[in-house]
């Protein structure tokens, strides 16, 4: 017993230890991660009071819509096509095949998302004479939508994107607070976050050549990638039913100081909750590996993360709730008062998307579960847009919160529901007693 705890407190274990893909990947999440976090708390408090409710609930509506977008672009790829990177990155011929086919299906993806910007240009009333907002919404979501990280994830190697991540970031902020000076600058926020975002994703799809050859885009190989990830895009897809597209719907109900009340309400939450993604990207590709050649270590890490995620959730869902009257008006301003209850309600999001992510994504992903899970997806996608008209025109802002809200207890619900159904949950005691 003495030995082995001189060993695990020595130095070299400790260096061992970081040299863990998992542990490396982590840290530079996590650097990443408090760029994502700090940034936009820097820079809300600024937006909120130079924009004001009506300006800023504008570009929190175009940037709704961009996400909408960008999920599109995404295809569910950062899940497909990590996966098959992360199974056949030694044979670096298969890689350059799945980069052709990714990036060919991207590409006419992109042709689809101008379509359906142009749709929203002529139909959607908070879009009525800001044709600026749409185009550069459609930008921002290319920029966001084609970042290839799930290249970089299959190889468990996200030092190059999660720099040229931080970099966009802090060249974009530092843009806000010199050009954005009156409620009239709110495109240029949108501006600043297609340029740095171009920029960065950019480099990093140059990047990829460099470790496989240049193949040429086909139809052929883009209608791979399609049927590849149709299951995991059926289910990205469900997912932003109800966590993205809550902005954009409510904007069809609502007045833009109701979005800005919702939408400064969901960032606070969503950057508790982001705090747990770098744990979850580096998680993925190594679930993924274990449930194919160890099911029972695979059991073991999705127990502890369990509670690693979910203790971390739990934490941020309570100090949210009785910290949310400060925080609204520490970051927004007294204007603001009315997001107060509309935070607390949504302070129950960081707690239920923590499980969900690991039931979901970490567990019934990895094994081959997408249409189940995708079944629990969609009935909570569903049900949040059914609720959203009902109780958006009435209860405004508040009614978009109880919606979210809901959907994210029906689709963890549902997932764990499924898993003890098919004998598959992790955390049942028959399964750590074998």
């Amino acid at each position: 017993m003495a030995v082995r705890i001189r060993r695990a407190l020595s130095p070299r274990s400790a260096v061992a230890r970081l040299r863990h893909p998992i542990a490396r990947n982590a840290a530079v999440l996590y650097l990443q991660q408090a760029a994502n976090y700090i940034l936009p708390i820097i820079t809300i408090p600024y937006l909120a009071r130079v924009l004001g409710p009506h300006a800023w609930g504008v570009v929190v509506f175009a940037q709704g819509f961009s996400n909408w977008l960008s999920r599109l672009l995404e295809y569910g790829f950062n899940l497909s096509a990590t996966r098959e990177v992360a199974a056949r990155r030694t044979e670096t011929g298969e890689v350059a095949d799945i980069v052709c086919g990714v990036l060919g299906a991207q590409a006419l993806l992109v042709a689809g998302a101008g379509l359906a910007s142009i749709v929203a240009a002529l139909t959607v009333p908070s879009f009525q004479d800001r044709e600026l907002y749409v185009v550069l919404a459609w930008l921002a979501a290319i920029a966001q939508g084609l970042n290839p990280l799930w290249f970089y994830q299959g190889f468990e190697d996200m030092r190059l994107p999660a720099l040229l991540s931080v970099t966009a970031r802090l060249i974009a902020t530092g843009g806000v607070f010199v050009l954005v000076t009156s409620p009239e600058d709110g495109w240029i926020v949108l501006a600043l976050q297609v340029v740095a975002g171009l920029a960065a994703t950019g480099i990093a799809i140059g990047m990829i050549y460099r470790r496989v050859p240049a193949r040429l885009p086909t139809l052929r190989a883009a209608w791979g990638a399609f049927v590849q990830g149709w299951r995991v895009f059926l289910l990205r897809g469900s997912i932003t039913l109800y966590s993205t597209a809550n902005v954009f719907l409510l904007g069809l109900f609502v007045p833009p100081n109701q979005i800005a009340f919702y939408g400064a309400a969901e960032r606070i939450t969503n950057a508790c909750y982001d705090s747990l993604s770098p744990i979850s990207q580096a998680l993925f590709p190594h679930m993924s590996r274990l449930v194919r050649t160890d099911r029972k270590r695979a059991e073991r890490v999705a127990r502890n993360s369990l509670f690693m995620l979910g203790g971390v959730g739990l934490m941020a869902s309570t100090a949210i709730f009785f910290l949310a009257p400060v925080v609204v008006r520490v970051l927004l301003g007294a204007k603001y008062v009315d997001a107060i209850p509309v935070l607390r309600i949504m302070s129950l999001i960081p707690l239920l998307a923590a499980v969900s992510n690991l039931l979901g994504v970490q567990w019934m992903v990895p094994l081959g579960l997408e249409r189940q899970m995708n079944r629990a997806i969609v009935a909570a996608g569903l049900f949040n847009v059914m609720l959203v008209p009902l109780l958006a025109p009435r209860f405004g802002a508040l009614g978009a919160a109880t919606a979210v809200v809901c959907a994210e207890l029906v689709v963890t619900l549902g997932m764990y529901v499924t898993l003890r159904r098919l004998r598959l949950d992790p955390f049942a005691p028959q399964r750590r007693d074998r």
